[in-house]
């Protein structure tokens, strides 16, 4: 994902494309003003050398259920609403999702990375 302000959507494909190759932003999962997301595999040493203005998710079997809950989220459906209401502005509700990929995590019986 690429959440860079200041950035234009070209600049934030460019930026991860420049990193993790051309077809790393075939599979978009959002696509909004604020954040540009896209699922791809790149090996793990690649994910953790990624550059300033991205975000990596690991996708393990656990955290699957996590990108399915913050997908809704992003939506515009009540509940989604209501959430975002509940957070004032961004660095909030990335608490709030990190705080809850914690918790998916610990279920799962494994260490937060």
């Amino acid at each position: 994902a690429n959440d860079a302000p200041g950035q234009s959507g070209w600049q934030r494909v460019a930026s991860i494309r420049a990193h993790f190759g051309e077809g790393a932003t075939e599979r978009v999962l959002y696509n909004g003003e604020d954040l540009l997301a896209f699922a791809l595999d790149a090996p793990a040493s690649v994910a953790a050398a990624t550059p300033a203005g991205l975000r990596v998710q690991p996708v393990t079997p656990p955290m699957k259920m996590v990108i399915g809950v913050t997908a809704e989220l992003t939506k515009v459906a009540p509940a989604a609403r209501s959430f975002r209401q509940l957070c004032r502005d961004t660095e909030e509700m990335d608490d709030v999702l990190a705080d809850l990929r914690r918790r998916v995590v610990d279920m799962a019986g494994t260490r937060a990375a």
